[in-house]
């Protein structure tokens, strides 16, 4: 099987030539793997999946969002930040890779305010020259295509928070439904737009998600989020389904969004990403709703990758694949980015096992 035969097998709830796997590294990491083993290539030294993405164009609008920032509380000392094509100031934390946020919508107040914002011009034709050639060239390579659409943050709710800030969007979402309908409404339009497009050039994989849940449950109560973000999420899935009919729709959220996962099925999610075994038991998932959906994830990297020793980060991946990918629906990774503090001993042990119990890539 090439890659793409393989992952979309998997993915089709056959049974795949190797269960799919992967993994992402902060830079220090990176770093490491260079100091260690002299090589350039992450991927094809772990023998990982070869997986072809596509993206838009940046933009070419410069937009003066100063305006907007000055309203923002920001402790004096902050004066490096950058600005994204959505007005979000992103201002370099303390703490490694992370960011702190300026969310430009903090101080608006009134309807009128939120219509004269410049949102970004995600539909211009510029942005998307070339997108089918570039999935007609990655198949023709036998990869599978991932298309990442242009947002914020998440496809809707957490785009609509980075811009107006959590507690203010939460706020809205609850004594003030013009504001946040439109707001929201907007973000889905673009969003919508954006998937046509990529259901249009052919890709295989959709990729959406945003972060609704914590360890202990839903951020918003699942009855608020069939209200406000089920509808519009639906609505851009029916939009790229609509260009590509079996095309899989990829869903992401941390943290435990089991109260919503047979709505996220109804609406047309196939893959479900990362199910954190901290808070959601893969096993549950898989025996609950495997299918209908597919797995992607389930190595915790709280847990596991950080804390466990190598026989048992093996162990684990072990019994994922025993438990979890029979019958196809797993592509085995861990749950986040593999964060400084973890050894590497454990991440040669987790491509090991992979390779292992998961079988060797036939490319």
């Amino acid at each position: 099987m090439t890659p793409r035969e393989n992952l979309l097998a998997c993915f089709d709830h056959k049974t795949p030539e190797w269960i799919p796997r992967a993994g992402s590294f902060t830079p220090d990491q990176i770093r490491r793997f260079h100091e260690k083993t002299s090589q350039q290539d992450i991927g094809a030294y772990f023998q990982m999946d070869r997986l072809g993405s596509v993206g838009f164009a940046p933009t070419r609008l410069s937009t003066d969002f100063s305006r907007y920032h000055k309203y923002y509380p920001l402790p004096e000392h902050i004066r490096n930040y950058r600005t994204d094509e959505w007005g979000i100031g992103w201002v370099p934390g303390p703490l490694l890779h992370f960011e702190d946020m300026i969310h430009p919508m903090h101080s608006l107040s009134s309807l009128p305010e939120f219509e004269a914002y410049p949102y970004p011009d995600l539909d211009a034709q510029y942005r998307r020259e070339g997108l089918r050639e570039r999935v007609e060239k990655l198949h023709d390579e036998g990869l599978p295509v991932i298309a990442y659409p242009l947002q914020a943050g998440g496809t809707i709710f957490e785009s609509a928070w980075y811009m107006r800030g959590l507690e203010n969007l939460l706020t809205d979402m609850i004594s003030n439904s013009q504001i946040a309908a439109y707001h929201l409404d907007r973000i889905t339009e673009m969003a919508i737009s954006n998937a046509e497009h990529i259901g249009e050039c052919g890709a295989d994989v959709y990729i959406s998600g945003d972060d609704i849940a914590t360890q202990r449950g839903m951020m918003i109560s699942p009855q608020m989020w069939r209200e406000w973000l089920k509808p519009r999420l639906a609505s851009i899935y029916s939009a790229v389904r609509s260009k590509k009919p079996d095309i899989h729709i990829w869903y992401h959220s941390d943290g435990d969004c089991r109260a919503v996962i047979p709505d996220l099925i109804e609406i047309g999610v196939t893959i479900l990403n990362p199910v954190q075994p901290e808070c959601m038991d893969p096993v549950w998932v898989k025996r609950e709703y495997g299918k209908d959906i597919s797995l992607w994830g389930t190595i915790g990297t709280q847990t596991t990758m950080p804390f466990g020793t190598p026989a048992e980060v093996r162990e684990t991946v072990k019994r994922m694949i025993d438990l979890c990918g029979t019958g196809g629906g797993l592509f085995i990774a861990p749950t986040h980015v593999i964060e400084p503090d973890v050894p590497w001993e454990n991440i040669a042990a987790l491509f090991d096992a992979c390779l292992e119990f998961g079988g060797r890539p036939g490319y």
